[in-house]
């Protein structure tokens, strides 16, 4: 009875460890290639600031390194303002976060920034980040496959 109990502790054990490296490796699987930006927003909790004209792609190789490019609009004018930004970055991922390190453009130098994924799918993935500091502006960004 003992020996029996044993068995199926370490037969769920091991189910348990495998289904969890098999999560994290379908994401990272899932990564590999180029992504469009459909969508980006910042929130403080009151007030969210989406940016209506995003464009942008994201390319993810399989040795964890990446590019991006990446070009947006908020507001309208006169008050309109807009972003353009592009460069390298290093990634990496576990389960369920994925996480950026830029090494070149306006991003370098930031440190890594470290994406909870909300949706998880083949071609579409959506990320949230809380930043640390005063605001804790919550990034949200919306990514499909090309």
């Amino acid at each position: 009875m003992k020996l029996t109990s044993i068995a199926l502790t370490l037969a769920l054990g091991l189910s348990i460890a495998l289904s969890s490296c098999s999560k994290e490796k379908q994401l990272e699987n899932r990564l590999e290639g180029s992504w469009n930006l459909t969508h980006y927003s910042r929130s403080d909790g009151t007030t969210t600031t989406t940016y209506d004209n995003v464009t942008g792609t994201y390319s993810f190789s399989d040795n964890g390194t990446g590019n991006y490019s990446i070009a947006a609009t908020y507001g309208s004018p006169p008050l309109q303002l807009s972003l353009s930004d592009n460069g390298n970055f290093n990634w990496s991922n576990t389960e369920d976060q994925v996480t950026l390190t830029y090494t070149s453009g306006d991003f370098e130098g930031d440190g890594p920034k470290i994406y909870t994924v909300q949706t998880n799918e083949r071609n579409k993935q959506v990320w949230a980040r809380q930043e640390s500091g005063v605001n804790g502006d919550v990034e949200r960004v919306t990514l499909t496959k090309k």
